[in-house]
């Protein structure tokens, strides 16, 4: 697949549609935009195969909003991450499916979890270190996009949607669970 967008971001030098200065950075964004549609295309299939296609697109959607300003545990190559998504996908999709919700435990999983996002967020990782500014902006966009998610959450129960409240709690969860593993990692590291 990389070759495939050598390939095209070759064809699109040779047409003189970009410059040839730009091709390593096209190819690299090429090649990110098909991981990024692999991945999407893995979790429909995975969310179908459990019989829960809008619940997936739920939760992943949720996830990714708040993951990608809370940071958290990275994999050291893009095939780790693959497998780990999977894996972190169809636990979060069984536990929604399978685990006995109700308010008070969305309450308690919420509480929990968003003492853990607001307390340890953003976590930073060893390839992307954060700097004060960014660390304070990430923190900030972390605790309003939680709250924002919290409301939802909280209006979908109130609306009679507890479906939709349980996947964005687990969402939350997952969040949190993976702001753990991502301080341990750096733990990990600093200690070795």
């Amino acid at each position: 697949m990389e070759r495939f967008a050598d390939k095209l971001t070759e064809k699109l030098v040779l047409h003189q549609i970009i410059k040839y200065e730009d091709k390593e950075l096209y190819s690299y964004g090429i090649w990110q935009g098909i991981l990024l549609l692999f991945n999407i295309l893995t979790a429909m299939v995975i969310s179908c195969l459990f019989g829960m296609l809008w619940q997936g697109v739920v939760f992943t959607v949720t996830y990714a909003f708040l993951r990608t300003h809370a940071g958290g545990y990275h994999s050291r190559t893009a095939t780790k991450c693959y497998f780990f998504s999977i894996v972190l996908l169809s636990g979060a999709l069984s536990l929604i499916k399978f685990a006995p919700w109700n308010n008070i435990g969305i309450m308690i999983s919420l509480l929990l979890s968003g003492t853990i996002i607001l307390a340890l967020s953003p976590v930073e990782d060893e390839n992307k270190k954060l700097d004060e500014t960014e660390r304070s902006v990430f923190k900030k966009r972390t605790k309003s996009i939680f709250f924002i998610l919290t409301i939802l959450v909280l209006l979908a129960n109130r609306t009679g949607q507890s479906a939709i409240s349980i996947c964005i709690t687990m969402s939350i969860c997952t969040s949190a669970f993976m702001l753990i593993l991502g301080e341990i990692k750096n733990r990990t590291i600093k200690k070795g």
